[in-house]
């Protein structure tokens, strides 16, 4: 699991969508289903049903539908999300009754999502697109940040107050020399003659002897920042405070690492639609413990050392994955 390095926004580069990762994340719950409206429904509640030849079938039970989300992908009620009603699956039609009409009949060709969760929050559970956000945000991407030096005082030009850095600063993994140019000359990386103090309002970079540059000049720290902050947005790459928020969007991620740190939080909400104490919320919980361990493995045995060489243990010790990688 390499560590993406943050892309300009004139990036073309493409990332992994967010209904790419949602279908994936969906699937390792137990059930995942899409498919398109083909015929308008007619009846007196017309509102209340979601009609389909992909759903028809002879011998699946009836309860199958039970309780799973339908969310509309599509069309003049995109983003509407319900819920099944239990025994309201007729299998020869290929019709599905939600608990709630919508705001008009579902015209043919209007696409939708059966899922276990629903995709956006509802009726008090999270959505897998809430999910995603925050098992993006435990993973890390690379970012450059510039610092000129300045000469005041013995004490301030070798410490650097990095809190007018826009986002959370994760950890330091290390600091280059100035260059005369961007463009032509390679960056060449400082000894590790610095030291980064982790403070929530004031993070401080020290250096022992002074900075790698002189005076007026800047020198880059790479650091590393939640990746659910860099997002590419209607085909451009940028800053993001909310994550991913539309189905296009796309992350520096590939969807199966993602949903390594998505699994157990989702897991832990699906547990909750189960009865405390009842066999299914008991194996539920028994799975998300291991998904946590598995994400734990994505961390510790994905992403590189500052050194650049790819990690091949977790290693042993205190230190926390993001000053591991």
């Amino acid at each position: 699991m390499p560590i993406p390095l943050i892309l300009p926004s004139s990036s073309t580069a493409s990332g992994t969508t967010r209904a790419t990762i949602r279908e994936r994340l969906a699937e390792t719950l137990g059930y995942f289903a899409s498919g398109t409206v083909t015929t308008l429904a007619a009846s007196l509640e017309a509102e209340r049903y979601i009609l389909s030849s992909s759903m028809r079938s002879d011998g699946t039970p009836p309860e199958h539908f039970d309780g799973l989300f339908a969310y509309i992908r599509d069309g003049a009620q995109a983003g509407a999300q319900r819920r099944l009603v239990n025994g309201g699956w007729d299998g020869p039609v290929g019709s599905l009754m939600v608990d709630y009409p919508y705001d008009a009949a579902l015209t043919a060709g209007t696409g939708f999502e059966l899922s276990v969760l629903p995709a956006e929050a509802y009726q008090g559970l999270s959505g897998l697109n809430d999910l995603i956000n925050l098992g993006l945000e435990q993973l890390p991407v690379i970012d450059k940040v510039s610092v000129t030096v300045t000469a005041t005082s013995s004490v301030t030009d070798t410490q650097y107050d990095l809190s007018g850095y826009a986002w959370p600063i994760k950890s330091v993994r290390a600091v280059y020399y100035s260059r005369t140019s961007t463009t032509s000359d390679s960056r060449l990386m400082a000894p590790h003659t610095w030291v980064f103090d982790q403070d929530a309002e004031s993070p401080m970079l020290s250096f022992v002897g002074g900075p790698p540059a002189s005076v007026g000049d800047a020198f880059e720290v790479e650091v590393l920042r939640p990746a659910n902050t860099r997002i590419r947005q209607s085909g451009a790459w940028g800053d993001a405070t909310t994550g991913m928020t539309a189905d296009d969007d796309e992350c520096l991620y590939d969807a199966l690492t993602v949903v390594n740190m998505a699994r157990p939080i989702a897991l832990e909400r699906l547990a909750h639609l189960y009865p405390r104490g009842s066999k299914e919320r008991m194996q539920i919980e028994g799975e998300a413990e291991g998904a946590h361990v598995t994400a734990a493995f994505s961390k510790f045995y994905g992403g590189f050392r500052s050194n650049g060489v790819q990690k091949v243990g977790a290693g042993s010790g205190s230190q926390r994955f993001w000053d591991r990688v």
